[in-house]
């Protein structure tokens, strides 16, 4: 982590920062190495950067958790953006390789009941609140659980035992239930 520090690393931070068509204030040096100083006893930072030759074309924050060993973005729920930051071209040839990969895959309905467990604090806009996407996938069924949470708490403590319970209690009687 010492090469955050460094004044070419910091500069290609900046420069990157500048150019980036993604930008927020909460991805700047001053921001994100206050986090760090601030909540480094209990996360350990993560800097994942992309090079073409000695040029840094991406980078993008993280954090993971010292005791519970999640990864999160840096800045956690104090940064309301997340994302990396990136040159115009490596930026759209990265956004276009994801859409693409997308409009080219094809879901197969199939005729099986989908469980799905839904956050039960809603902190995202959602296009398709009732199935959540996932009518087109299960064609027989599908059941929504609601558990404790948003999506970003419903798989930690104590929301994970709320989840927990009633995914057993699905596994356990899944042959049992029948809508």
């Amino acid at each position: 982590m010492a090469y955050v520090y460094k004044p070419d690393f910091q500069k290609q931070w900046t420069n990157l920062y500048l150019q980036s068509n993604s930008f927020s204030t909460l991805q700047s040096k001053s921001f994100i190495l206050t986090w760090y100083a601030n909540y480094s006893e209990e996360f350990k930072p993560i800097v994942s950067f992309s090079l073409l030759g000695n040029k840094i074309v991406g980078l993008l924050f993280l954090a993971q958790h010292r005791t519970k060993k999640h990864i999160i973005h840096a800045g956690a729920n104090e940064a309301e953006y997340h994302g990396w930051l990136a040159v115009p071209e490596f930026s759209s040839k990265a956004i276009f390789a994801y859409h693409s990969a997308e409009l080219d895959y094809k879901i197969t309905p199939q005729d099986i009941i989908v469980d799905v467990f839904k956050a039960g604090d809603t902190v995202q806009y959602v296009h398709e609140p009732k199935f959540l996407g996932w009518k087109k996938v299960g064609v027989k069924n599908i059941r929504v659980h609601e558990v404790r949470g948003n999506q970003n708490t419903m798989f930690l403590r104590p929301n994970v035992e709320d989840f927990g319970r009633k995914l057993q209690y699905q596994l356990d009687n899944y042959d049992a239930i029948t809508d």
